[in-house]
């Protein structure tokens, strides 16, 4: 519809003459318009190269812009051979820190031959780490693809959400919420009740470990958008790209991570998958945790930790106790 006053545009910016010829009006030969395909182009990838196709959304991710229409996991792992705890386990896990962790815990009063929740477990590494030394672990969380992985790796693990956590008695000498989980709760309601139902299943003056990032600052002081990674997974090249939307009025850090994946002698396949974080600074925390009935609350700055793919900067660490006797709660 806009070829004739192109066509008009050209010849006076050109100084000769321009003609508009109309292709194609019918759209038999291609039954699809530009401003539709860069609107959802991996929905309409059948009329794409596949070359035109992988640069354009690699251009755009690389740029930090969110691509709408592509699709779940589910509808691109599956037949890669590839699953989402597969993703987790490269990118997400931050395995290379569990000997750390494991340090940190001990120093923070976690006893030799302990019973341990590992609350938000993912697919169990740290759980392996705290058999290795001696504690009795049990994993809770509420990703099917995380557990059963866990699970394949010999760790006992229970698949539901944090208000699990008393029915897996007997009472737990220590709770662990390691790598963030708590941020995954973002009405401010069900995170007390979360908390109170992990501070609930710990024995008397049992400890609780809570670790996240403090998102609130860094998105003040140190945010930059990160870059993207690039794994080996199985036989695939996986490259992450990480696309945030802070929204520091509802207090809701949106994550997306989309992954490309390529195999040698065939086309680049996308998929992405979302996460929200509630923006948790110190205070809020606090109160929280002492709604939920804990008390001793403790900050800790020695563990250096990494959030998996950015954003990177300081976490927010503390320790907790069950109070020793009913007397003693605040």
């Amino acid at each position: 519809a806009y070829g004739p006053g192109l066509a008009h545009h050209l010849t006076t910016s050109l100084g000769r003459s321009v003609a508009h010829l109309s292709v194609d009006p019918g759209r038999r030969a291609a039954p699809i318009s530009g401003t539709r395909l860069r609107a959802d182009p991996h929905g309409h990838r059948e009329h794409i190269a596949p070359a035109v196709l992988d640069d354009y959304l690699d251009a755009r991710l690389r740029a930090g812009e969110a691509v709408a229409g592509l699709p779940a996991p589910a509808l691109v792992l599956p037949p890669l051979g590839l699953g989402r705890a597969d993703l987790y386990d490269a990118f997400l896990g931050r395995h290379d820190e569990v000997p750390a962790v494991l340090d940190f815990l001990h120093r923070a009063g976690l006893r030799s031959g302990s019973r341990v929740l590992d609350a938000g477990c993912g697919t169990g590494r740290l759980l392996q780490g705290l058999a290795g030394r001696g504690h009795t672990a049990i994993g809770l969380d509420t990703d099917a693809d995380y557990v059963e992985r866990a699970r394949q790796l010999g760790a006992r693990v229970h698949s539901g959400p944090f208000t699990d956590a008393p029915a897996l008695g007997p009472a737990f000498d220590a709770v662990v919420l390691a790598n963030g989980p708590l941020a995954y709760e973002l009405d401010a309601h069900q995170r007390v009740r979360a908390l109170r139902s992990l501070v609930a299943s710990l024995a008397r003056d049992g400890l609780l470990v809570v670790d996240l990032p403090h998102l609130p600052w860094i998105r003040s002081t140190t945010y930059t958008q990160p870059e993207p990674q690039t794994r080996r997974v199985s036989d695939l090249t996986v490259t992450r790209y990480p696309v945030h939307r802070i929204d520091p009025h509802a207090g809701i850090w949106h994550h997306t991570d989309h992954h490309r994946l390529a195999t040698a002698g065939a086309p680049p396949r996308w998929c992405a998958e979302a996460f929200a974080f509630a923006m948790l600074d110190r205070a809020t925390l606090a109160a929280e945790l002492r709604a939920a009935g804990a008390h001793r609350l403790r900050w800790w700055s020695g563990w250096t930790a990494r959030s998996p793919g950015g954003p990177d900067g300081p976490r927010l660490l503390l320790t907790a106790h069950r109070p020793p006797s009913p007397e003693a709660a605040p």
